[in-house]
């Protein structure tokens, strides 16, 4: 196996350092066969699984993932958000951050929301969990569904 690049190293550190128990789910990954170094790859699987009926939503999403190949960028089912990406901001507190944002995701302090029409993704934001997401910036759509790490606000609605 190729070692880590410097960022994803660092970054590997901050994530095992909180969460030791996902480096089995970790892998070095490349580009190419020529490059000497890696990025990191995480594919941790969501404690819940399997809960959306697969005629209203077809794909799987039953991973978080994390990856390291230029940014850390998080993916939750066709929710997704950046770290550190065309920032000012030191990287350590980009890494800070994606931490704070993960810690937040598996204590079900967030909740990932998913706007579908007719089987296609129209968007995905996180908020709050407890509250109500807000929905305005969607024009049209015919489901929506909540995802929670735990499952606790996992819901399903349909445009009326």
């Amino acid at each position: 196996m190729k070692p880590l690049n410097d960022y994803s190293q660092r970054f590997a550190n901050v994530l095992f350092q909180t969460f030791p128990q996902w480096e089995p789910f970790s892998t070095v990954e490349v580009e190419n066969e020529q490059e000497t170094e890696g990025y990191l790859q995480v594919k941790v699987p969501a404690p819940i699984s399997g809960l959306l009926p697969s005629e209203l939503i077809e794909h799987d999403d039953d991973f978080l993932f994390i990856d390291t190949d230029g940014e850390v960028t998080l993916s939750y089912d066709y929710y997704h958000c950046h770290f550190d990406r065309y920032s000012d901001v030191p990287q350590e507190q980009g890494f800070r951050e994606a931490i704070e944002f993960i810690l937040a995701l598996v204590k079900e302090e967030i909740c990932i929301v998913v706007v579908m029409n007719r089987g296609q993704w129209c968007g995905s934001t996180s908020f709050k969990a407890g509250e109500e997401p807000n929905l305005s910036w969607v024009k049209a759509y015919t489901t929506v569904y909540i995802r929670s790490w735990q499952g606790t606000y996992n819901r399903i609605d349909t445009a009326p």
